[in-house]
């Protein structure tokens, strides 16, 4: 599976492009990518989606945009965990982190500029110069 923060959200599942749903379950989707394998609470998702105003009913609306989310990535994906949710993901499919560890590993490899062009050329969202 692999999840494509940036730019626009996307998960990928075989090839196959998954349908996240609306908006808003996109936005809970999106947090936890952010923060993969990392817990985010409940109020941080309810203030993601709703702001300093929810509505009565956000944490079982919250509860549900999360069961569709399991149902579509599996339940051993996002998982609970006090005081919220953590979505599971190897750094490798999770773009964001792919970017991140190649930045490390070209800063790393400063001596070399080849092989610094050749690690950035491989992050995501990259361009050839």
């Amino acid at each position: 599976m692999e999840f494509r923060i940036l730019g626009p959200l996307e998960v990928e599942e075989g090839g196959v492009r998954l349908a996240l749903g609306g908006p808003l379950q996109r936005l809970v989707l999106a947090e936890l990518v952010l923060d993969a394998n990392r817990v985010v609470s409940t109020d941080r998702l309810i203030d993601a989606l709703w702001g300093s105003e929810p509505p009565d009913t956000a944490r079982a609306t919250l509860l549900a945009y999360v069961s569709r989310l399991r149902g579509l990535l599996g339940r051993d994906r996002i998982v609970a965990r006090a005081p919220g949710y953590a979505l599971v993901a190897a750094r490798a499919e999770v773009d964001a982190l792919r970017f991140a560890d190649l930045v490390d590993e070209a800063r790393r490899a400063t001596s070399d500029s080849e092989s610094v062009s050749r690690l950035l050329a491989r992050a995501p969202g990259s361009v050839a110069w």
